[in-house]
């Protein structure tokens, strides 16, 4: 069972075909797809950029700026998530269970345009006691 309250990092890229994708080589995943209108809520936060780094958590973490609710999907593998501010619904393949055992309700991610964070693990702030636990 992993902790509740890791801070994840992913460091999405844009192809020229329109789909982001990430490589995690800390949970074996290599060009990992985000797939349908996923895609489309990636490039409204990424503002134009084709390279952007996420930080994501199933709780609230100082300096989220962004929450995905989990809404009903029809019980398939993966889980669908609602952003409110683009009022889309995101579907996430089976790769979220890399990094949560269920589904979270929601997702808490940070969004950052700058250069890459450089922190020598993938898995930032791992089993970190959060100020909101």
């Amino acid at each position: 069972m992993r902790p509740s309250n890791c801070i994840f990092m992913i460091e999405p890229k844009r192809s020229p075909a329109g789909i982001w994708a990430f490589t995690d080589p800390a949970v074996n995943l290599v060009n990992e797809p985000f797939v349908g209108e996923t895609n489309e809520i990636l490039d409204f936060y990424a503002e134009g950029k084709s390279e952007m780094t996420l930080l994501f958590s199933a709780v609230p973490f100082p300096s989220h700026q962004i929450m995905f609710e989990k809404v009903p999907d029809g019980g398939g593998i993966g889980a669908t998530y609602y952003d409110a501010v683009t009022k889309t619904r995101g579907w996430l393949c089976p790769a979220l269970f890399k990094y949560f055992d269920v589904a979270p309700d929601y997702l808490f991610v940070k969004v950052v345009l700058e250069e890459s964070i450089v922190m020598p693990t993938r898995h930032i702030f791992d089993q970190l006691q959060l100020l909101s636990i």
